[in-house]
């Protein structure tokens, strides 16, 4: 709220790039647990609910949220939307856009979301689907989009559990 307020910045956009849940597929999963996932879908719409109001006292907010394979309700991971939207983080990205109806939620919910940012084309993308960010798979997502008429200017991941920029 402070860098916002001292750039004068009118418009912020939430990247929700999956994974919001941790698994519980696997027993050392659930013990590691602090509650279940239905409780924790709560917590976390109670959570991102006031961090957005509270964002949106500074300026305008925009939310866009892609579908992680942690989050995933069945134990099958799904490559396509419908199947990817069986999710909890598609489940608390609807709450919070029915929560709250003033607020611009991009929504797709599935694997992929194109969102334009600062006149920049950014692709939401969980990254599962990546493996390690290698150059090959980065060049076949974006000449993906190229063919259909949409130059990607940047990508942003979730799964990768590391940053890596790069050109």
């Amino acid at each position: 709220k402070e860098y916002a307020k001292f750039y004068n910045v009118n418009e912020i956009f939430i990247a929700i790039t999956g994974d919001l849940l941790n698994s519980d597929r696997r027993l050392d999963e659930k013990l590691a647990m602090s509650t279940n996932r239905a409780k924790a879908t709560f917590l976390g719409v109670h959570l991102l609910k006031h961090f957005i109001l509270d964002l949106n006292s500074v300026a305008n907010i925009s939310v866009g949220c892609v579908s992680g394979n942690e989050s995933r309700v069945n134990k099958d991971l799904g490559w396509v939307d419908q199947i990817a939207t069986d999710n909890y983080d598609f489940v608390i990205f609807e709450i919070l856009r029915l929560l709250l109806p003033d607020i611009n939620f991009i929504t797709s919910g599935g694997l992929e979301l194109v969102v334009e940012v600062n006149g920049h084309n950014c692709l939401l993308i969980h990254g599962h689907q990546l493996k390690n960010m290698q150059s090959d798979k980065i060049a076949k997502v974006m000449s993906k989009y190229a063919r259909n008429g949409i130059i990607l200017d940047f990508m942003m991941c979730g799964h990768l559990h590391e940053t890596k920029i790069t050109d």
